[in-house]
């Protein structure tokens, strides 16, 4: 019986954190400017040696994202979070990251994902592109080939 009391306070407990957590990541999508522009204008971003474009209209979502650097070779998974079409986006980072010397290597379209590769030299940027509940995610990988 007393295993039964600690297993059902456990199971409250758990579902407070998750709705705390819920609500905390719901607002801090509502405080964004959803609506996705008619033309999606260029900001540069800089992550060590990676200099790459993202649309002026996508925030960092520094909690999901992650950089590292060893011996000067940095790697990372930095998230941005905006609203977008798969189309418009594709179309933007071909016109602005070959802008910038950077190489398209492959691209996949299917379902609610698009991925789309890019080199400069041996720096590989993938980003795969998501639509979840109106909100498109823009998940960027920095490597290298």
């Amino acid at each position: 019986m007393r295993v039964l009391k600690v297993l059902s306070l456990f199971f409250i407990f758990t579902l407070v954190i998750n709705s705390f957590y819920s609500c905390s990541q719901i607002q801090a999508v509502k405080n964004l400017k959803l609506k996705e522009p008619a033309i999606l204008e260029p900001k540069t971003e800089k992550f060590g040696n990676y200099t790459f474009v993202i649309p002026a209209n996508f925030e960092l979502k520094d909690d999901l994202s992650v950089i590292y650097e060893d011996d000067g070779i940095y790697r990372g998974y930095i998230v941005f979070i905006g609203k977008a079409s798969f189309d418009k986006l594709l179309r933007f980072f071909d016109k602005y990251m070959t802008k910038m010397g950077w190489k398209k290597e492959s691209v996949l379209v299917g379902g609610d994902a698009a991925i789309v590769a890019y080199s400069k030299g041996k720096q590989l940027i993938i980003f795969k592109i998501q639509n979840i509940l109106g909100i498109t995610y823009i998940k960027t990988l920095l490597s290298c080939k």
